[in-house]
């Protein structure tokens, strides 16, 4: 069963939507959420475990760390009260 969720975003953000739409080849824009909100639930997961997510170039054996206010919030608070 699905339901129907309103969004209201700004025209950057529609832009947005509308050039990964495009990029990844998806149906609608509807998608486009569904797909973040797959890869967004599973970077959350993995910070909350303590891991680092990040875009590798293996070629050149380097990095960059994906990081979100999303996913600083997610993370574990090891020496937490």
């Amino acid at each position: 069963m699905s339901e129907r969720l309103q969004l209201t975003v700004d025209k950057e953000d529609l832009e947005l939507i509308d050039k990964i739409q495009k990029l990844c080849k998806l149906d609608g824009r509807s998608e486009v959420v569904q797909e973040a909100l797959v890869l967004l639930g599973w970077a959350a997961a993995a910070t909350n475990d303590g891991l680092t997510v990040a875009a590798v170039d293996e070629v050149n054996n380097k990095f960059r760390e994906v990081e979100t206010k999303a996913l600083q919030r997610a993370r574990r608070r090891i020496h937490a009260a």
